[in-house]
């Protein structure tokens, strides 16, 4: 009894599965005979159009029709004899209805030469560039640290000679950008990113005592800048296919607020030529109370981006120069371990950092109408 119960319940399910095959492979055979009439469709609708049988052209290109493509070229052929049959049938709602369409289909959709001027006109009367263009840099820097006002535990020299030197150190800097372009050659770009540097600063004391203090700062950054593009990153010709036609070299100008995130630093003590030989070595102190939280830049540079599909790549050179001295002045000899363990005081300082980006940007947009044809 049990046998037969189970034999029965294996057919039922075979059945089932014999069933859902051939619902699928009637499915599939359905859409691809759709598919294969729209394409035939297509070719009817451009014969139409030589023919100048434009009303079929648009009773040819149903809405319907065109979702069933499964090619962007063929939806944008499709959109591209839609639009021109309503120029010429003077339907200029439809025809911007099928350019909007093209165009949030290709934002960046490229017509030839070859294109009738009406097409091309009607084109040139809607926004062809991005709303917003996001994107990330990564890059190195390198500081440069410029002495307003020498303090030394030693006496100091009006010339600066004796007082120090400051040497440079590798940082690095991550940034989220956004650029909003204004005009084809004007873009604001404004950041938020984070920068870390490190400096090294060394003397020799009282003539038998040399010492290091090396700091290492975080900071948050908001640049804002104005950038000008001598080529054009919005032109999407044919030609943009050669290699110099898509660089587009740039400049760029303002201003940055950062802000302070940490700040530590290690100083090392030799005295070497004493009578009692001594190497000190600290271990890391928070210097953030003895820094200003807020820095004021001005920065300049340079750059050139490199179309890549829709997307561009971006590599820059710029500099920052720092406005204001960094140090809190009534905080200077607020740390006794630096002044009296290593001989260490604060001078007045202004950074100055090179930085070298490289980034990735994506634009977005939303196609509409910037006037109306007369």
């Amino acid at each position: 009894m049990g046998y037969k119960i189970i034999l029965t319940q294996t057919q039922t399910i075979t059945k089932i599965l014999v069933c859902a095959f051939f619902l699928l492979f009637f499915k599939i055979s359905v859409s691809s005979a759709q598919q294969t009439d729209c394409q035939d469709l297509i070719k009817k609708a451009e014969q139409a159009y030589q023919e100048g049988l434009l009303n079929q052209v648009k009773s040819i290109l149903n809405e319907e029709c065109i979702k069933q493509l499964t090619k962007k070229e063929d939806k944008l052929r499709a959109y591209n004899l839609s639009v021109l049959s309503n120029l010429y049938l003077n339907e200029k709602d439809e025809a911007k209805d099928a350019m909007l369409k093209l165009l949030t289909l290709e934002p960046e959709y490229m017509y030839d030469s070859t294109s009738p001027l009406e097409f091309q006109k009607f084109y040139d009367t809607f926004k062809v560039k991005p709303t917003i263009v996001v994107g990330v840099k990564l890059g190195v820097n390198m500081s440069q640290i410029q002495s307003l006002n020498a303090f030394s535990s030693d006496n100091t020299q009006a010339s600066g000679t004796g007082n120090g030197k400051y040497d440079s150190k590798i940082g690095i800097q991550l940034q989220m950008a956004a650029i909003i372009p204004i005009t084809k050659r004007l873009d604001i770009m404004a950041e938020i990113g984070y920068k870390r540097f490190a400096y090294q600063f060394s003397n020799r004391l009282y003539k038998f005592q040399s010492i290091k203090f090396t700091e290492t700062q975080a900071f948050l950054e908001l640049p804002l800048m104005l950038k000008f593009n001598f080529g054009n990153n919005y032109n999407f010709k044919k030609n943009r296919r050669k290699f110099l036609n898509k660089l587009n070299p740039y400049i760029f100008g303002g201003a940055s607020v950062s802000y302070l995130l940490s700040s530590s630093a290690i100083a090392i003590r030799n005295d070497t030529e004493s009578i009692t030989p001594l190497n000190l070595e600290s271990q890391p102190l928070d210097m953030k109370p003895q820094r200003n939280s807020l820095g004021y830049y001005a920065i300049g540079g340079l750059g050139v981006d490199y179309k890549s599909g829709r997307s561009f790549l971006t590599f820059e050179v710029r500099y920052h120069y720092g406005l204001q001295n960094v140090i809190k002045t009534d905080e200077r000899y607020a740390n006794q371990t630096l002044f009296f363990g290593y001989g260490y005081v604060d001078s007045n300082i202004a950074f100055r950092n090179i930085n070298i980006n490289v980034g990735y940007f994506y634009p977005f947009y939303k196609a509409r109408q910037k006037k109306q044809l007369n």
